[in-house]
């Protein structure tokens, strides 16, 4: 028990007595209140639960004859006890921790809406750089391109003015043979018009890349061409473009020795011109017609492999434009949801604090699972 204050009781009233004054002033205006009744000493006391309280008699003061026992209990009024006291433990326990909740919920959705906005510029990022390679790229396609349609132009040039009659691989073989060490014949084929050595190139493995290389480089509607790129996977994409240019450097490892060959034929037609030009003059005018023809068709097909690299890097780069995108509408949504925890929290406080408010707990507890709700939904399935 505890002591809350000292009283001054007179046979059925109680009278509050100023504990700061002297015991014979309190016990005057006792007097003086109590009239020739009777006059007890006491203490007010509470019980250990808040529905007990009552007046603990201790000292005896007879008055007027009569004479009254040492110790008594006189019940007093119940007081009003907090909204939260008579709510009940359990209940009271869940309101003053639903704010905490809340809170937890709001910090939660604002590390991942900070979060994706994160990825959202990592992804927006990376689609620059690998920009910067689909034009290097695009740039080596249009040098090979140019290459070809100039050596193309020459050739019909050459054509339209000079008769050119099919190379003499008699002639040709003979003087390899003669004026060099190195056995340059089997490059004679290529010259009078056989293909080029390709290597054996690997297609594209998988479908869905296939299917948004055609979907972009046709006339498809732009609604259609994202809803196959959100389909593709960055691992993919990288797998499908380092094949690509390993295509490119095996056609490169196989026709470089054909390409050197030629240059080194060129170089010994140049030594016999000088040295008997009437005799290799007509051969040389055959022999340059056949190497524009080599290189149109080596450039030909080194445009083609820098086309392919290049559609495969600008693929990379939607992916990561609309990987960007995405990250960044779930950021937003994140946001959303936070602030509707956060919105949870006001209410939940301020219900608190008017007390025996449950529409307004009620109403920041639905707020509280839709921002749970609507945040699971965004993280999960956008």
């Amino acid at each position: 028990m505890r002591l809350e204050s000292s009283i001054w009781c007179v046979t059925g009233s109680c009278h509050t007595i100023d504990t700061g004054a002297t015991p014979e002033a309190s016990e005057t205006k006792a007097r003086r209140k109590a009239g020739a009744v009777g006059l007890w000493k006491g203490t007010w006391l509470a019980g250990k639960r808040s529905t007990e309280s009552w007046f603990q008699m201790e000292v005896l003061v007879p008055f007027s004859g009569f004479a009254q026992p040492s110790r008594m209990k006189i019940p007093l009024p119940k007081s009003p006890r907090p909204a939260e006291e008579s709510s009940g433990k359990p209940a009271g326990t869940l309101l003053s921790s639903l704010p905490v909740a809340l809170t937890v919920v709001a910090t939660l959705l604002a590390g991942l809406s900070n979060g994706e906005m994160t990825r959202a510029q990592y992804a927006r990022s990376l689609a620059s750089q690998q920009q910067s390679k689909v034009g290097d790229q695009w740039s080596f396609f249009q040098a090979k391109r140019l290459r070809s349609t100039f050596i193309k132009n020459e050739l019909g040039y050459l054509q339209a003015t000079t008769e050119l009659r099919p190379l003499d691989s008699a002639k040709l073989q003979s003087m390899i043979l003669h004026d060099t060490p190195d056995n340059l014949s089997s490059v004679i084929p290529v010259l009078l018009g056989a293909k080029l050595p390709v290597p054996d190139s690997k297609p594209i493995a998988h479908s869905e890349v296939r299917e948004a290389l055609s979907v972009i480089n046709g006339d498809t509607a732009e609604s259609d061409a994202l809803r196959l790129i959100r389909t593709l996977s960055p691992e993919v994409l990288e797998e499908e473009v380092q094949t690509a240019r390993r295509n490119a450097r095996d056609f490169d490892r196989i026709v470089t020795p054909v390409t050197q060959a030629v240059e080194n034929i060129e170089a010994r037609f140049s030594t016999n011109i000088v040295r008997e030009p009437e005799r290799f003059r007509p051969l040389w005018r055959d022999f340059t017609a056949a190497r524009m023809r080599v290189d149109l068709a080596r450039y030909d097909l080194e445009a083609r492999y820098n086309r392919s690299i290049a559609e495969l890097l600008e693929l990379q780069v939607r992916v990561s434009n609309v990987t960007a995108d995405r990250h960044h509408r779930k950021s937003q949504q994140l946001f959303a949801g936070m602030l509707i925890a956060q919105m949870a929290v006001i209410l939940s406080t301020v219900s608190i604090a008017a007390r025996q408010k449950p529409l307004v707990w009620i109403v920041s507890a639905i707020l509280g699972l839709a921002a749970v709700g609507f945040g699971s939904y965004v993280y999960l399935f956008i």
